[in-house]
């Protein structure tokens, strides 16, 4: 494996095995600044640490190293990438690798796009974090997020959601307000934004045109009304999830069968009796 350098700082992922510091830095030992120090960033503690040639290299891990000149560090095989990288809630930050392919920021982010409050990725050519409109495999990443989540490199395919249960009545008189709950769960493995749509007897129904963001696993209930007509109807319900644009077409669909309630007929009976007056 091999990786560019520029003269000056860089901020580069070591994809390489677990190896010495002294062994993965041979090739470019006579580039390195001696009056820098090379740093990994370590995650867990928010913290950088000095690399010695003692130091075990951290594969798919964050390294800051400064070259006299432009050079191409090699290190050896490639090491297996990990599908996802913890994230912690915190001032400093996380700086961690993006190890996904290139595509739309969005995209990139699918996985945690509801608790990213900042990001940027580091500009070895311009030594600037910079927002970038397109991922940068390899890159490394600055990461802020509203709580501790995992950020996942690997999309997975829909379905992201499940209808659970449409909670109406079975039946209802003509002309009485049939009040419907629709409950739907996020089976996707990171939250996701979800909103509801539906028809019954012709009508649409817009469920107050509300997403929420879903955490996985979580359920959230949706809730809308119609008028019983003077038949039997069927409330047809979707699901439809948000990450960077409304699919073009629903997630999932689940139906509920609403009878016509039929009128209790009162039948009084009256017994006539012949009597005998004494």
């Amino acid at each position: 494996m091999s990786v560019s350098l520029k003269a000056g700082g860089n901020y580069v992922v070591y994809t390489g095995k677990a190896q010495s510091a002294s062994d993965a830095f041979a090739s470019i030992v006579s580039y390195l600044d001696p009056a820098s120090v090379v740093y990994y960033w370590n995650n867990y503690t928010g913290l950088h640490e000095q690399v010695v040639t003692t130091t075990v290299m951290v594969p798919y891990g964050c390294y800051w190293i400064e070259v006299t000149q432009d050079c191409t560090w090699t290190y050896g095989a490639e090491a297996t990438a990990p599908s996802s990288v913890q994230l912690y809630a915190r001032d400093v930050g996380n700086i961690v690798p993006y190890l996904g392919p290139a595509q739309p920021v969005e995209d990139g982010f699918a996985s945690i796009v509801a608790y990213v409050t900042v990001y940027y990725c580091f500009n070895n050519m311009t030594k600037l974090w910079e927002f970038t409109p397109t991922m940068v495999p390899n890159g490394v990443y600055f990461v802020k997020v509203s709580q501790d989540c995992v950020w996942s490199f690997v999309a997975p395919e829909p379905p992201f959601t499940e209808i659970t249960e449409i909670v109406a009545p079975s039946s209802a008189r003509a002309g009485e307000t049939v009040n419907i709950e629709v409950r739907v769960k996020n089976i996707a493995p990171y939250a996701i934004y979800i909103t509801v749509t539906g028809r019954v007897n012709g009508l649409d129904l817009g469920f107050n045109n509300i997403y929420y963001s879903v955490p996985p696993g979580g359920i959230q209930s949706f809730y809308d009304a119609f008028i019983m007509p003077s038949r039997d109807v069927t409330v047809i319900a979707w699901s439809w999830y948000k990450i960077d644009g409304w699919p073009e077409e629903p997630d999932d669909e689940k139906t509920k069968d609403v009878n016509l309630a039929e009128l209790a007929t009162e039948v009084t009976q009256f017994e006539i009796s012949d009597y005998v007056k004494v």
